[in-house]
């Protein structure tokens, strides 16, 4: 369950509970907060906290085609990076705003990446053995690079996550990065079990299973919570990486 900075690696947040500079845009800021309300009531107790500081993780409404995402994965020394973009708009031929669920999602995702947390799929256990692969950050996009993972049935695979996904932007580009972030000794990638509930993961829950993935390997722990969001495993690893005070 989960793949996040160890506590030693100076990517974790030393100060609990971790600051969030008040997010201050109207159209975000009443959902921003019971995302953190959400956060901290499943955790049982507060790991962030919205402060009039102008330190901690700041907070950003973006709008037109700009993604949502977290400047940094983790602590970062450059104060600057410490920032979450978020977008209540679909970017991908949709426009229309997202729901309040699915702008939870997001804000959630987000702020776990902040907190040192990165994708579940790049745990040591998620089913995709690319060890034989070459470390670059762009792989070659057609079936040669799905031919050499050693997964028991692994073209049937990625062609479910390429329909999915359009194109295989998932495998191809996520298989570099796994890569990288396994390499990565700051960071923790083989606690328990994949959790393929996370909310941390790519692809989601159901796509796993429509690619029959080895439950072996690529287990869920049970959703919480009102808005089905986080997973429990999610829960565990904040307790273990933002302790109890």
């Amino acid at each position: 369950m989960a793949v996040f900075y160890k506590r030693d690696s100076g990517r974790v947040w030393s100060q609990i509970p971790v600051r969030i500079q008040k997010c201050t845009d109207d159209k975000l800021r009443g959902l921003f907060a019971d995302a953190v309300a959400e956060l901290n009531g499943l955790i049982g107790y507060t790991v962030v906290q919205e402060t009039e500081s102008d330190e901690g993780i700041k907070v950003v409404r973006v709008t037109g085609q700009g993604s949502s995402r977290s400047q940094t994965t983790g602590y970062n020394t450059d104060p600057t990076k410490n920032r979450i973009d978020v977008n209540l708009n679909r970017t991908k031929g949709d426009y229309g705003e997202k729901s309040v669920s699915e702008n939870k999602f997001v804000i959630i995702h987000e702020l776990l990446h902040a907190l040192g947390f990165e994708h579940e799929q790049f745990h040591k256990r998620y089913p995709w053995d690319d060890t034989e692969l070459p470390v670059t950050s762009a792989l070659d996009q057609d079936d040669a690079v799905y031919a050499k993972l050693r997964v028991p049935g692994n073209q049937k695979i990625f062609n479910e996550l390429k329909t999915a996904y359009n194109s295989g932007f998932v495998p191809v580009q996520y298989l570099a990065s796994r890569r990288k972030n396994l390499s990565d000794t700051k960071l923790e990638t083989n606690w328990n079990n994949c959790d393929t509930n996370s909310i941390m993961m790519y692809p989601e829950h159901d796509k796993i299973l429509k690619a029959h993935f080895s439950a072996v390997v690529a287990q869920a722990t049970n959703k919480v919570g009102s808005s089905n969001l986080l997973s429990a495993g999610d829960i565990q690893a904040l307790r273990v990486i933002y302790p109890r005070a």
